[in-house]
């Protein structure tokens, strides 16, 4: 594949010196980022006989995403997209490994970008990236900010799933589950094999295989073939699943129950935990039958990933920065103002402080669905 170099604006790893336009603790939303190639990755010694690359993606030095290994002499071609959560971030980074026997996994090649710089001069971009010590990667990037990206519009269409009426998709697939069959399979898919994966919920995967998977889903959403054989890489199915939650018409954790969250949160006391955890829990109580037993599920599945964190490495605070903003986060107009670190702390709260025993409120989801 050959890619023109002509219309990608050389960006070399620089130091920001200034503060960012979000302010000091960074930029959130959605960047979208086309990694197209590779191009000058020489050997950086005699001893290096290298044949094959792949990139890490990082938001301030956190793995975001990973491409697969592509096989090249000095020019390599990925050409995949991935849509990254951004949660206050400051820098992008752009990490070229190889498989050494040595040193197992050998950084080879890097690359920064500072958001800051590069987001005051405009949202999209198309860069030919320095790196050091040597080469240029080419990519282009989209970001969308907090209000762009919560705007949660509604369903194209009546028999749509993305964006749709929780009511309405549950009246429509009646289940009996009382969830959404898309949550409930995803969730499922994530307990099967993905328990242990580190960064499960932090890591994005690849955006064209979410989106055949999202069409799967759209097709039919007790068909869609979960299985590893199909899906391999499960950051696929985790991303769709807060995709989706992030298209609902409105927060699954609506406004109103929100903004009790965010009382009830202020008056939570350290030294009577029991007691903040019941206000905070008899507030979900107020939701919608529907919303209820979807969060119940969501808060049941999040405590078992957490119970894992000495394994998966997520943390109710890194499970929270995941879930928070998707399930709360709603720009009613195109001028409103997100708030994206309220949410995130009552997810913590909320994962941090819900029981490991699942039975009793799945029993009282199905309760509810059986009157």
């Amino acid at each position: 594949m050959e890619w023109s170099c002509s219309k990608y604006r050389p960006r070399a790893t620089i130091t920001p010196v200034s503060v960012p336009p979000q302010g000091p603790r960074g930029h959130s939303g959605l960047l979208w980022i086309h990694l197209l190639s590779g191009r000058g990755l020489k050997p950086t010694g005699h001893a290096d006989h290298f044949r094959d690359l792949y990139c890490v993606i990082e938001c301030d030095r956190i793995h975001k995403a990973r491409t697969v290994i592509r096989t090249g002499e000095h020019s390599f071609d990925w050409d995949e997209i991935f849509e990254i959560d951004l949660v206050e971030n400051r820098e992008v980074a752009f990490l070229l490994y190889t498989w050494d026997p040595r040193f197992r996994h050998k950084l080879c090649y890097k690359g920064t970008l500072h958001l800051s710089a590069l987001l005051r001069e405009s949202p999209v971009h198309s860069l030919a990236l320095k790196l050091e010590p040597r080469g240029t990667l080419y990519l282009k990037l989209r970001y969308k900010s907090p209000t762009q990206t919560f705007q949660r519009m509604p369903a194209p269409s009546d028999t749509a799933l993305f964006g749709a009426d929780l009511e309405r998709v549950l009246v429509r697939e009646d289940s009996g589950y009382g969830v959404p069959l898309i949550v409930k399979r995803c969730t499922e898919e994530v307990e099967r094999r993905g328990l242990d994966i580190v960064g499960i919920y932090r890591l994005c995967g690849s955006a064209l295989r979410k989106r055949l998977l999202r069409e799967d889903f759209e097709r039919n959403t007790l068909m869609a073939n979960l299985s590893v054989e199909h899906v391999p890489d499960i950051n696929v199915v985790t991303s769709l699943l807060k995709d989706y939650l992030r298209e609902l018409p409105e927060p699954l954790l609506s406004r109103s129950l929100y903004d009790m969250l965010v009382d009830g949160l202020s008056v939570c006391l350290p030294d009577d935990p029991d007691g903040s955890a019941k206000l905070m829990f008899s507030i979900l109580e107020c939701l919608p039958k529907a919303n209820l037993c979807t969060v119940l599920l969501l808060l049941d599945h999040l405590r078992l990933i957490a119970s894992h964190c000495d394994r998966n490495k997520m943390t109710p605070q890194g499970l929270a920065m995941a879930f928070g903003p998707v399930l709360m986060c709603h720009a009613e107009t195109p001028t409103a103002t997100v708030d994206i670190r309220r949410p995130i702390d009552i997810m913590n709260f909320l994962v941090e402080m819900w029981p490991n025993k699942r039975s009793e409120y799945s029993f009282r989801c199905r309760m509810f669905f059986n009157k």
